[in-house]
């Protein structure tokens, strides 16, 4: 149903209503009018209380079967699981290879030339290398 926005139209009007004679503003007050109660009688008719929703439905006229909502649960747990990569679809688990870092025994090794560097520059009074 479409529904004159009368906010609009005050705030658009206004300013024309400066340059319009008196049988003009007369005029447009009883067309004004008409538009109203035209509105108001198709409100009857159809039985509308409000303005419409902008879907262009009425309020609450869908709804979900538990089974669907079941279907979009599982499926949203499918993209979650696969998005984190931690296990797939079928709910098995997937050892996924870390991509870059360090192995242990690398970073042993970088700890171990660190400490003895240190060691070396505590040594010669130093406190920053």
């Amino acid at each position: 149903m479409y529904r004159l926005n009368s906010h609009k139209l005050e705030s658009l009007n206004y300013y024309m209503l400066e340059s319009l004679t008196s049988q003009q503003l007369v005029r447009a007050a009883r067309v004004k009018e008409k538009i109203e109660a035209l509105e108001q009688e198709l409100e009857e008719l159809l039985g509308s209380t409000g303005a419409p929703r902008a879907s262009g439905g009425p309020a609450g006229s869908r709804s979900i079967s538990a089974a669907g909502k079941a279907r979009i649960a599982a499926a949203q747990r499918a993209r979650w699981a696969k998005a984190k990569n931690n296990s797939p679809a079928n709910g098995t688990s997937v050892q996924t290879k870390r991509s870059g870092g360090m192995s242990r025994a690398a970073r042993a090794k970088l700890a171990k030339s660190a400490r003895e560097r240190w060691a070396k520059a505590k040594a010669a009074g130093k406190t920053t290398l």
